[in-house]
């Protein structure tokens, strides 16, 4: 669906500008399947959970979800996924037999091509799409919301009973990290027992070494003859080792952190980059299709860099 959605709001302007005929096979295959797609995400829209503004609160009935959509995003959804440009040449086609011969034909071809641009409001799904990949911040001071383990439970696949669970056991988890001074907690995996409840099945704990004397019984149950020999004589010298293929290693306590935090910064670069490149794509393409609908008046830039291929009529 994702890439669907990129594909529109790339191709699309590209055929509206410079495509001479819109309504090819091809062409039209194209956008009767992505209006047929973005019409089911319209449907789907009904129920799937709202977080709200203030994100402290997810809606899960399908009544308020309803009711928060229609007076939300659904106008600017349907009017994207509605195909008023085609639904505009049918209805035309039949009230006037001879539209193609006759003067107002040209107009009513660049009218749907204003119509076509409605598609790419679909951007507003995009954003949101994006949104939801965003990594998810817990304030020390409130610890996990409620619409915070909910939405994770969401995206872990629990639904209905077993969403509540799963999103109790999340919360139980971070209780636990502050508890005994983790600094990291690694569920795998988290998982449904036949009798329908939602169990961490195997867990890694890793506690802060300057909190020992705060965690003196967690310490105490320390087995040293599990641990790596390597990693466990490091530590007498409150280094960190992480062994690495062959005979490499990485000293160090944040080396998973700071490269966690550096793939999320890429990945906000990219997403703000490719937002970017996205935006010069549309004015490209605005740029040559406001001069176009003006049948390329002499002083338009097209014009004057002489890129308009002169038509000759002829009656022979």
């Amino acid at each position: 669906m994702l890439l669907l959605m990129v594909g529109n709001l790339i191709i699309i302007p590209v055929g509206i500008t410079f495509f001479k005929d819109e309504h090819t096979p091809p062409w039209i295959v194209f956008n009767v399947v992505s209006d047929t797609f973005f019409l089911m995400d319209l449907v789907l829209n009904f129920r799937t959970g709202i977080v709200k503004e203030d994100n402290t609160e997810i809606i899960l009935d399908p009544q308020q979800i309803k009711i928060k959509y229609l007076r939300s995003w659904f106008v600017v959804d349907f009017i994207s996924s509605i195909p008023v440009d085609y639904i505009f040449l049918i209805v035309e086609t039949r009230i006037d037999s001879d539209f193609y011969k006759t003067a107002r034909a040209l107009r009513i071809v660049r009218f749907t091509k204003i119509l076509s641009l409605l598609r790419l409001l679909r951007l507003s799904r995009l954003i949101r799409y994006i949104h939801q990949w965003e990594e998810e911040v817990i304030d020390i001071f409130e610890g996990v919301q409620e619409d915070q383990a909910l939405g994770m439970a969401a995206n872990l696949g629990f639904k209905g009973p077993l969403q509540r669970q799963a999103a109790d056991q999340i919360k139980r988890l971070y209780d636990l990290f502050l508890k005994v001074d983790a600094t990291q907690v690694e569920v795998n995996p988290l998982g449904e027992t036949p009798e329908g409840q939602v169990v961490c099945f195997d867990a890694k704990i890793s506690f802060d070494d300057n909190a020992q004397f705060r965690q003196k019984a967690v310490f105490a149950m320390d087995d040293e003859s599990e641990s790596d020999p390597t990693e466990t004589a490091a530590a007498k010298w409150d280094l960190k080792y992480i062994g690495l293929d062959g005979n490499i290693a990485c000293f160090g306590a944040r080396i998973f952190h700071m490269t966690y935090d550096l793939a999320s910064a890429m990945v906000r670069i990219v997403n703000l980059i490719g937002m970017m490149l996205l935006l010069c794509h549309w004015d490209g393409c605005l740029q040559f299709l406001v001069p176009m609908l003006q049948d390329f008046p002499p002083d338009c830039w097209v014009s004057k860099n002489k890129m308009v291929v002169p038509i000759v009529l002829s009656n022979e």
